[in-house]
Formats: structure tokens, C-alpha cells, sequence
């Protein structure tokens, strides 16, 4: 008897320390469980907050170009260039050059968010066209002061600006593939950018 109640006194602590280690095993996994949720969470944050990034930076190309297109072509600076060769209206030197100054401006904020290799090659060549209207305006109200005609100044203050408008297409493109990397998901600036 003695013997039987000794071993039923050693089988209850067996089957209670068994109770323990099971609970302590579930509690660990448990641990590990919300522990793994908390890490998983916060690496979805961070991938969504990169993602969102990536976006922004989108999408603020995008207005950069349209910006520059906006700057550049009809009602812009190539445009009033234009008008003030063939009207000799010199009211219009300093939209001319407020335009000029304001694309400047816009290639600077562009090469500010990044521009990949293909971007800052584009960006050279805008550049170039900027520049070369920069040094066309100052001979230009030179002439004008001078009181040559509308043919002499246009032969000699003529600017290809071929270059900037397939650079700003080029833009597009670029920007457009880099969407195509990631999403085919449309976005406003870019859609704006189309159209125009």
C-alpha cells in the first residue's frame, strides 16, 4: 500500500510539472508570436513609408516637368521669346527673363530630388537651351536698342530649342518607365504631363 500511494504521490507532481512546462512552453510561444507580429508590423511601416517616398518623388518629377513645359512652351518663355523677336515690344524682356529664371529654378529642384543618369543627361541638354536663350536675350535687347529689323535679329539671335523639347519628352518617358517598373497605377502629374 505504501508503496502504491508512494507512487501515486509521484505520478500527480510528474503530471503537474508536465501542466507547468506546457503552460511555459505555450507562454514562451506566445512571446514569440507577438514579438514576430511587432517586428513583421514595423517592416510593413517601413516598406510603406518607402513606398510612399518613392511615390512623392514621383509624382514631384512629374510637376518638375510640367512645370518646365509650362516655363518653356506656348505662353512661356520660348513663345514671348518669339513675340518680342518679331514685335520689338521690350515690356516683354522681363517676362522673358522671369521665365528663363523661373525654369532655371525647376532644373535646380529637379537635380535637387535625385535625377537618375539618363534624367541629368537630359537636364544638360535643357540646360544648354536655357543658356543659349540666356545670352540670345542679352544680344537681343542689344539690337533692339540698336534699331535692327525683325529679320536681322531673328537671324542672329535664333535658338534651336529642339533640344529642350525632346528633352521634356525624353522626362516623360523616363519618369513613365520608372512608373512601369513599380506600378501601372496612373498618377495625376504624369497623366497632366500627357496630355500637354
Amino acid at each position: 500500500r505504501m508503496h502504491g500511494l508512494s507512487a501515486k504521490s509521484m505520478d500527480r507532481p510528474t503530471i503537474k510539472a508536465i501542466g507547468w512546462a506546457f503552460v511555459a512552453a505555450l507562454s514562451v510561444s506566445g512571446v514569440f508570436l507577438v514579438v514576430g507580429a511587432l517586428v513583421i508590423n514595423r517592416n510593413v511601416e517601413s516598406i510603406r513609408s518607402a513606398w510612399d517616398s518613392f511615390e512623392d518623388l514621383r509624382s514631384e518629377k512629374a510637376r518638375m516637368v510640367n512645370s518646365l513645359r509650362s516655363d518653356l512652351g506656348y505662353g512661356g518663355m520660348i513663345h514671348n521669346f518669339k513675340n518680342l523677336v518679331i514685335r520689338g515690344d521690350r515690356s516683354l524682356v522681363d517676362r522673358v527673363r522671369a521665365e528663363l529664371g523661373s525654369a532655371q529654378l525647376t532644373i535646380a529642384h529637379y537635380r535637387a530630388l535625385g535625377p537618375t543618369a539618363v534624367e541629368e543627361a537630359v537636364l544638360v541638354q535643357i540646360q544648354g537651351v536655357l543658356n543659349a536663350y540666356h545670352k540670345a536675350l542679352a544680344a537681343l535687347e542689344i539690337l533692339l536698342i540698336a534699331g535692327k529689323s525683325t529679320s536681322e535679329i531673328d537671324r542672329i539671335v535664333r535658338v534651336d530649342d529642339r533640344p529642350a523639347l525632346r528633352g521634356l519628352s525624353a522626362l516623360d518617358e523616363e519618369i513613365g518607365f520608372q512608373a512601369k517598373l513599380v506600378s501601372d497605377k496612373l498618377n495625376k502629374p504624369w497623366v497632366i504631363a500627357k496630355l500637354r
